[in-house]
């Protein structure tokens, strides 16, 4: 494990200090609710050891910009590590992952900000804003059209994938276990013509359980003209977090110009 940005451990004090701080910086919350509704991980559980419950929202990938952007943003250590790890398919391999997490009072405060932007990863969501003596039922609040672009960014840089369209004839798909998601976000974001998919439909390749099961995927890939699949890529592309896929949005926007040029 090595240290990469390290900030100093809370206090009160400074839990003070640094509330004060966050609440004065403009911080796109739908842009870390995409990722939070991906990749990130709101988790909840009792510690034997301090014999408290344990409060944590933690970003972990393999890219570091995103994590890096987390830490910087919330003030919180950068941590980078190198796992044994063994795929449920029973394949071995060294996993490098950038991670950075917030505890306690920070965490309760992080996802009381994000509540609105989580319509997939419920499942601790309800135990973080009790604290608070808040409730929140997701699908039930209208978004802007500036929230949707700043989430649906950042989802499918965690749970899809933005394709060089030099190399792949896909340019957006967008992959969920839930279906009925799917065909939420669709519907929403041709609402405000933002984006256009195709019906949700199985992915041939199946994802593996921890436990070995096999599990149900869904798609949705990107549609329309390539002049509006121009427009779709320039309005997320400075929503972007994460370079590696930057770079193919780029990429495909350079492979669209040629075309209309012609």
């Amino acid at each position: 494990m090595t240290v990469i940005i390290k900030y100093e451990a809370q206090t009160k004090k400074r839990n003070k200090e640094w509330f004060a701080r966050m609440e004065q910086k403009p911080i796109n919350w739908a842009q870390w609710g995409g990722w939070f509704d991906s990749d990130g991980c709101v988790h909840y559980h009792y510690n034997k050891q301090t014999k408290n419950h344990d409060y944590v929202v933690i970003l972990k990938l393999k890219d570091r910009d995103p994590v890096e952007l987390f830490s910087t943003t919330f003030e919180t250590s950068l941590i980078y590590r190198e796992d044994k790890t063994t795929t449920p398919n029973g394949n071995n391999y060294i996993a490098k992952t950038f991670t950075s997490q917030l505890r306690g009072e920070r965490a309760i405060w992080f996802v009381v900000k994000i509540k609105k932007y989580i319509l997939q990863k419920t499942k601790y969501l309800s135990l973080f804003l009790k604290q608070k003596n808040m409730e929140y039922q997701p699908y039930e609040s209208k978004w802007s059209k500036e929230e949707w672009i700043s989430y649906i960014t950042t989802l499918i840089e965690g749970d899809g994938s933005f394709y060089n369209r030099y190399q792949y004839k896909a340019f957006i798909v967008l992959y969920s276990t839930n279906c009925d998601f799917l065909r939420y976000i669709s519907k929403e974001l041709s609402h405000h013509n933002i984006l256009k998919f195709t019906l949700p439909y199985e992915n041939k390749q199946k994802i593996l359980r921890k436990d070995g099961s096999p599990s149900i995927v869904y798609k949705v890939c990107s549609l329309g003209t390539i002049q509006e699949k121009k427009l779709t890529l320039e309005s997320l592309l400075p929503y972007m977090t994460m370079d590696r896929k930057r770079q193919n949005v780029l990429k495909s926007l350079e492979w669209i110009k040629e075309r209309i040029e012609k």
